[in-house]
């Protein structure tokens, strides 16, 4: 990663391997997911999106199990 402390939504959706659709449904249904608005643009901030990614690989409060 670079320098960035913001990504865009598809950039954060490349970082997360998954599409920008379901990039956006994932903002809807995580209520602590770390985006914000500025202007029209949503931006993603990169630190809180590496925590919000650790701790749903920790078995966040979200996290399914697969059998």
């Amino acid at each position: 990663m670079d320098n960035k402390i913001a990504f865009s939504v598809t950039e954060a959706a490349a970082q997360l391997g998954i599409s920008r659709p379901a990039f956006y449904r994932l903002m809807k249904q995580e209520k602590d997911f770390p985006c914000y608005k500025v202007g029209t643009r949503t931006l993603i901030d990169v630190e809180s999106l590496k925590a919000w990614s650790a701790r749903q690989a920790q078995g966040g409060e979200n996290h399914k199990q697969r059998d």
